[in-house]
Formats: C-alpha cells, structure tokens, sequence
C-alpha cells in the first residue's frame, strides 16, 4: 500500500536552511569581507559538528543551537567558497596591455560565426613566464585564429597562444557591456590579436562524446536537404542552439520577427522534453526507477549535444532532484528539488549567484511554486463548472468546457506568478 502523505509537504524545502546563509556567505564575500582560509574551514568544520550535536539533543534549547550554528557553518561556507574564485589581481590593474605567450585550458566555448577559424572561449592560465608567474590560475577570455586543417578545439584541451594581454579592471567597462560581465564573473583578463602556436593536450573523451553527438544530430537534421537550402541551418539553430548556422538575412528577419529567442536553448526546453518524456513513461507504464535512468540519460545527451549551457545544466539537476524523489517514492516536492538544485549550483559555482540568469531562473520558478501553482487550484475550486450534474452523466461538451476553463485559469495563474518577479 503506497504511503500517504500530507499535501503541505509539497511546499518543505529543509535545504533553504543550507541554501539561504551560503547564499549570504557568498554576497558577504562579494561585498569584501574576507576569513582566513585555513582557520576558517576548521570554524566551519567545527559548526556543522556542533550542529549535528545539537539536533540530536530533541529540546527547544538544542533545535535553537542548532539552527544557529548550522546557519553560521553553511555562511562560513559561502565566504570561504567565493573567496576561492573571486581572486583579485591587484598589479594588474594599473599595467597598460602587453604580449603573452602561455599555455591555456578552455573551460568554455562561445558561438562564433565561424568556428572551424575563430575561437571564442574562457580558458585558465597554466603556463606563463616567469615575470608574469601570478598569472597562474586565473581566468581569461580570448578570440583565437585558428589555421586551418587544426580540428576541433573542444573544453579540457590546452593549448599554446600568443597574443595582447588586457587587464580588464584597468579601464572600467560599460555597465552591461561583455567586458563587465566577464568581471563580474571574475574573469580578469582578455587577450586580443591570439594567435593558436599548438595544442598541448586535446580535450578528454567526455568532451569529445558530446562534440560528435552534437555533430550526429546535425548531420540528422540536414540528411535529405540541399546544402544551399536555407532551411538545413535554421533546423540546427533551432534544435541545436547552433545561430551560427543562420544566413545573415535569417538573423535581420528573426531579430525584426523579434523571435531569435527561440534559438536560444534555455532551462524552459529542457523542462518540456522532461514532461514530455515524463508522459510517454506514463502511458507506457515504465517503471519509475528505469524511466527515471533513461529520461535523465536523454536529457544528459540532448544538454551537451547543445552546448551545455549553464541555464540548461541548472534545469536538469532540478529535474534530476525532482525525478529521483519520485523514483524513491518520495513525495513530489518540486520547491525542495529546486532548493537542493540552486545549493549544489552555488557549491560548485559561487559566482552563479550574480548572474541574471540564475536569478530569474530560480525566481521564476519558486513564484509559480509558491503562487502561481496555489492560485491555479483556487481558481479552479472557485470556477468549477457544472457542480449539479453527476460526472458519470457529462457529456463531451461539458468535458470541454471544463478543461477549458481549467486551462485558461491555469494559463493565468503561472502567467501572473512569472510577471511578478521578472
């Protein structure tokens, strides 16, 4: 017999005590406020022992240590976390341009026009010259000539360029501008002019699964249509992301349509291929726990074959949570999947904090949980139709108009709820 389960568990979420003071650690780190590292971690490690302590103690006295020092263990946390990653570079910010010669990790590609000669990307200095040692470590953006017949340059690969070094703080970007985005997300450096010399190391295996998968799927999309047809590129943008692959009076009728956001693959694709496939398992009575494997693989694939954008990895690990609550026959509780979610992001990626999209995406989202999801259920006890006819006596029309109603007021009420915060 399945467990039952009260409906308010649906809004718990027991992480927002971790989530909500490493969320405060990080913007006290940002805003200069700085701990030793070593001492700290021993603090810190200290904290969550006390509160593991405290929990078990079962009284109002032990449940009040407890959330005390738990919330200053997990904001420690925070600041030790941003301050690993929000690394400064003092000297540089004062020092003109100049030429470099080092070795380069790529962290993360850009779509360019022409990727087989242009390569855009974040990458992590690893080589340097001596003069310019403290460079290690820190990252840098940079626009590289690739020659010809170089093949793909994929994330993980290391790789020799040379080119005009641009310390980014020495002269204040444009808020808004690209250059104040790459500060913000504590990227230092960018280097102009790069020429690639080598590739000291190609990119691991995972990396280049994802390229060949991206490349099949491409290949998939076109088979059957003329090269020249201007359809073949707009099918891969569309479903692969790939805007590159847009003529030049593609892109001025889109941009002019206003609808180039529909090549942009987003959180949003993600969560409907997952509804989609969630259906599909329904009606073909898949057990929970095989289509929980299987859905998760998919939509693994079809996010790296995209590009793995961040606003898609944040989509699947909530509906990674979400799906392996219910596969456990764990009651749905999708605020406490987006809670775990938003905690193992800013784990792993402290300066996701500060980015828009992760703003809107978890602000989106927690409003239609928490309003736009109540609201629709009120709105449809307040007009539901036909109350005095038995349902067993409704007939197609009443059906309809029902499910009519019932999807105009749930249009409405997630609507409503994703306005208020965006």
């Amino acid at each position: 017999m399945r467990e039952k389960h009260h409906p308010d568990e649906a809004f718990r979420a027991p992480l927002l005590w971790l989530l909500i003071p490493l969320a405060l650690g990080i913007v006290a780190a940002r805003c200069g406020i700085a701990a030793p590292p070593l001492a700290g971690t021993f603090a810190a490690a200290a904290l969550a022992a006390g509160s593991i302590a405290a929990a078990g103690a079962g009284s109002a006295k032990g449940r009040t240590v407890w959330a005390l020092t738990l919330g200053t263990a997990m904001t420690l946390t925070g600041l030790l976390l941003m301050q690993r990653v929000d690394r400064r570079a003092p000297r540089w910010e004062h020092l003109p341009p100049r030429e470099i010669d080092a070795e380069i990790e790529v962290n993360r590609l850009f779509r360019s026009a022409d990727p087989e000669a242009r390569l855009l990307c974040l990458g992590t200095f690893i080589d340097v010259p001596p003069l310019l040692d403290d460079l290690r470590g820190h990252r840098t953006f940079l626009a590289v000539d690739v020659p010809k017949g170089s093949g793909p340059i994929l994330p993980t690969a290391r790789i020799h360029v040379r080119g005009v070094l641009h310390p980014l703080a020495a002269v204040p970007p444009k808020p808004g501008s690209f250059d104040a985005y790459l500060l913000a997300q504590a990227v230092l450096f960018r280097i102009s002019r790069a020429q690639l010399v080598e590739t000291l190391q190609p990119a691991n295996r995972l990396e280049h699964f994802r390229h060949a998968a991206e490349e099949k799927f491409r290949h998939i999309l076109a088979f059957g249509l003329p090269p020249d047809l201007p359809a073949a590129g707009a099918y891969s943008a569309m479903m692969l992301g790939r805007r590159s692959e847009l003529s030049p009076e593609q892109k001025h009728v889109f941009l002019q349509s206003g609808t180039m956001h529909l090549f942009a693959i987003s959180g949003l694709h993600i969560g409907v291929i997952a509804l989609i496939l969630a259906t599909m398992f329904t009606v073909c009575r898949v057990p929970r726990l095989p289509g929980m494997i299987f859905g998760l693989l998919a939509l693994s694939l079809f996010v790296e074959a995209t590009g793995g954008t961040p606003s898609e990895r944040r989509a699947l690990l909530m509906i990674a949570f979400l799906w392996t609550g219910t596969a456990l026959a764990r009651p749905a509780n999708p605020l406490s999947s987006l809670a775990a979610a938003a905690t193992v992001v800013l784990v792993a990626d402290p300066l996701a904090l500060f980015t828009t999209s992760f703003q809107l995406s978890y602000a989106v989202v927690g409003s239609i949980l928490l309003y736009g999801i109540p609201l629709k259920n009120w709105i449809h006890q307040k007009t539901a139709l036909f109350r005095d006819i038995p349902l067993t006596d409704w007939r197609a029309q009443h059906h309809f108009l029902n499910q009519t109603v019932r999807w105009a007021g749930g249009l409405f009420s997630i609507s409503l709820a994703a306005m208020l915060v965006s």
